[in-house]
């Protein structure tokens, strides 16, 4: 019953355009299609930036013994979300997978290797919010309250409607990802890596003292804990956020938050323009 609730049988994708419509930016601005080897280095700081007393896999190994050693099946937790009544609801619970240390070292080079790439090539418009240095989620509020003070000064009205995709991390088809990153120009190798670690994961529930049997995770997204999921739902997201911030209006993202606005004479023309070019959208 967990395991149905946290990891529910997404839509199917649409189908896509020929693979000319599909020409990713990026490449006409010198972005290497091949994934370099990854290094010495990268590894001893993939592991070197967690937590040695971070919780570990199936294993039991933590990232203090590879430190020590430096000269998948994936137990999914089940945390209570706080403030809920009911905790036999799944619902009410929260799925972490604990991968294994060495599976998030270099799960932790590819996020960074990835990030590197979509601030050296700009493959995401800069109002996407959170896992991308230099953007936190202060300065999108900064962003917010700017444009609300304006509207007012100008005697206009603004009106803003806000999503929480719920249980998003688990819901992301990897095919509809894999086509997202492409059209942004991420490397095909890259891109099949990815791939790859979103599926044929299996894994097993824990609750308390309780340990389920593992069995295959058919639809599986992918796992909140990983340093490379955050980064990898902002460019699953990114069609959200693609118009520019004016006067009329704007958008901004924050992994898996999305908030949009638009100002007018009357709370009733925003809120038409809100349905007619946002919630279509976000439909979608």
């Amino acid at each position: 019953m967990l395991m149905a609730t946290f990891f529910p049988i997404p839509p199917e994708p649409k189908p896509c355009g020929p693979a000319s419509e599909l020409q990713a930016p990026a490449q006409k601005l010198g972005m290497p299609r091949e994934f370099p080897r990854i290094t010495a280095e990268e590894i001893r700081q993939a592991i070197f930036r967690q937590n040695p007393k971070k919780a570990p896999g199936a294993d039991g190994i933590t990232f203090d013994i590879w430190r020590r050693l430096l000269q998948f099946v994936i137990p999914i937790i089940a945390l209570r979300k706080p403030g809920k009544s009911d905790y036999t609801v799944p619902k009410a619970n929260r799925p972490i997978s604990l991968l294994p240390t060495i599976s998030k070292g270099l799960e932790g080079i590819v996020a960074a290797r990835l990030s590197y790439l979509t601030e050296r090539f700009f493959l995401l418009r800069t109002n996407h919010f959170g896992a991308r240095k230099q953007r936190s989620c202060e300065q999108a509020l900064d962003v917010l309250v700017e444009k609300i003070y304006k509207a007012w000064k100008g005697k206009r009205v603004l009106s803003l409607v806000t999503f929480d995709v719920q249980g998003a991390f688990n819901r992301v088809h990897p095919t509809v990802l894999a086509r997202r990153l492409r059209e942004r120009g991420v490397p095909d190798q890259m891109v099949r890596w990815i791939r790859s670690f979103c599926e044929d994961r299996t894994g097993s529930v824990v609750i308390g003292n309780y340990t389920s049997e593992c069995a295959p995770i058919s639809h599986a997204g992918i796992p909140q804990g990983s340093p490379l999921s955050p980064l990898l739902y902002v460019f699953y997201n990114a069609g959200l956020v693609e118009g520019k911030i004016d006067k009329r209006g704007g958008s901004l993202g924050f992994i898996d938050d999305f908030t949009a606005w638009r100002t007018g004479g009357n709370c009733e023309e925003t809120t038409e323009k809100l349905q007619a070019e946002v919630l279509r959208r976000a439909e979608q």
